[in-house]
């Protein structure tokens, strides 16, 4: 009652109006992932035959010229054509955003916008292996030679991982961190290879941009940015990650920093 607030629980302090304008590069949660990923649906095809699905959007544009006269357009329904592979980093240090990666994990399995959806996890780094579930379990995994041999271009591949690693894990062979294993190829051909084959891919990273230049990863950081379009997992992120999934973009002309 009167004096100055230490902690702001005063009651002047509490009934202040203070505004403040609403971000767009906050973390997404589940919905937000979901409107975001509606925007994959540009990728489908319009089939052939009658106009029966309502174009929204043809109808407001024509509305507005008839001076709001109600006219309503008609459009040919959309095939869903768009086929979708995850691959997300599991464990260890992206343990501290399983939140998130959770959130995107629902989100992408709630979709309704894919033809097919494929997901596979990997640890820090894909190798020669791509696993079945997060635990990385060695007795449930495809070669990443048989993905790429199988699976056709046509996938927009969606890799999720903070690219923070050991220098030696992404630049050597044997570099893989799992004594049991023993990669004959470095990560980075590995991932080389997988943006070769799949020319529509992109890297979303939940470390904040503003931290890749000077945190202990901030080399593989780099180079894996350089062979991916990088973008951080927040709302303006993942809508400039799926802009990027419409075109073929060149290797070593990836990296995004805002």
């Amino acid at each position: 009652m009167g004096g100055q607030s230490r902690n702001l629980s005063a009651v002047k302090v509490a009934g202040m109006r203070r505004f403040q304008e609403f971000r767009t590069d906050e973390t997404l949660g589940v919905r937000q992932f979901q409107m975001a990923l509606r925007k994959l649906r540009q990728f489908t095809t319009r089939l052939d035959g009658v106009k029966t699905e309502l174009d929204v959007d043809g109808t407001i544009d024509q509305t507005s010229k008839n001076a709001g006269r109600l006219e309503l357009v008609w459009d040919r329904p959309r095939v869903n054509g768009l086929k979708v592979m995850l691959l997300m980093d599991a464990g260890g240090s992206m343990i501290s955003y399983s939140r998130l990666c959770n959130q995107l994990f629902t989100a992408v399995n709630k979709s309704n916008h894919f033809k097919d959806l494929k997901t596979f996890y990997f640890h820090n780094c894909i190798y020669d292996w791509l696993y079945h579930d997060p635990s990385c379990s060695q007795s449930d995994y495809t070669e990443t030679e048989y993905v790429l041999r199988t699976y056709s271009p046509e996938y927009r591949v969606i890799i999720v991982g903070d690219a923070s690693m050991a220098p030696h894990e992404l630049m050597r062979e044997g570099g893989v961190i799992d004594w049991d294993l023993y990669n004959k190829r470095p990560g980075i051909e590995w991932l080389k290879d997988i943006r070769k084959h799949f020319e529509y891919s992109v890297w979303l990273n939940p470390i904040p941009t503003k931290y890749w230049d000077w945190m202990e990863g901030n080399f593989t950081i780099r180079t894996i940015g350089g062979v991916f379009p990088m973008e951080e997992l927040t709302v303006e992120g993942l809508e400039r990650a799926i802009r990027k999934l419409k075109t073929k973009q060149s290797v070593g002309s990836a990296l995004s920093v805002k």
